[in-house]
């Protein structure tokens, strides 16, 4: 589970975040020292078999043995695609991960609009072959799992529709903001400040993991043993 929480840059209650800010949150020590903004909550769509089920009455857990966890969590749109994940904003989503990727699409419909903020190849959310999705840092496979870290903000809505042969299995970690707050809906087509912010993260995860992130202290020394 990813949990970010950012610096508003007016009052809490109608706080603005760029995308910078959001990139940024990516290794932002600081930010894990604070408590989340008024209203902010952090939560995840998985496909796990949604056949298990609490019975609050009875206190009993029911089909708690079904397994059926590939499959999608809100139905069949009428155009035959399966929606994976909805969500109202303003949020972000932060991280997607599978465990078997194809090529069927995978569709991210942000704010109400009928045109996908990001159509690729549900394996090219993962493989450094698409902008922005090519952040070595950011989107990898490790493990037999296929992970995203690009931010991708929305104001009103998320929805992800996937289609075709897209892979099994799934997790979308989202952040809703607190009432007020904007944020940029995620495009593709990044300014040069948001690649440079992007470039700079991606650099600092790959070479800079260990480091102080003080900086060199007056009388530092280092000492090494083997």
């Amino acid at each position: 589970m990813v949990r970010v929480s950012i610096f508003a840059t007016t009052s809490a209650n109608c706080a603005s975040y760029s995308y910078v800010d959001l990139i940024g949150s990516l290794t932002n020590l600081e930010h894990l020292a604070e408590l989340p903004v008024a209203g902010e909550t952090s939560a995840e769509w998985t496909s796990h078999d949604r056949a298990s089920t609490y019975n609050s009455d009875t206190g009993q857990y029911v089909n708690w043995n079904a397994n059926n966890d590939d499959s999608g969590n809100l139905g069949t749109q009428a155009d035959g695609g399966t929606i994976l994940a909805q969500m109202n904003g303003p949020g972000c989503l932060w991280r997607i991960w599978s465990g078997q990727v194809g090529t069927g699409h995978v569709k991210i419909f942000l704010d109400g609009s009928n045109t996908p903020a990001a159509d690729l190849a549900f394996q090219d959310y993962f493989n450094q072959t698409q902008f922005p999705f090519n952040y070595p840092s950011l989107n990898y496979t490790i493990c037999s799992g296929f992970d995203s870290y690009l931010p991708i903000p929305y104001n009103v809505s998320c929805k992800v529709v996937a289609y075709g042969n897209w892979g099994r299995y799934f997790h979308f970690n989202y952040s809703t903001f607190g009432p007020g707050v904007t944020v940029p809906a995620f495009t593709t087509n990044l300014t040069a400040n948001e690649q440079t912010t992007l470039a700079n993260v991606n650099d600092f995860l790959l070479h800079q993991l260990g480091t102080d992130p003080a900086g060199v202290r007056a009388g530092q020394v280092t000492i090494t043993n083997s």
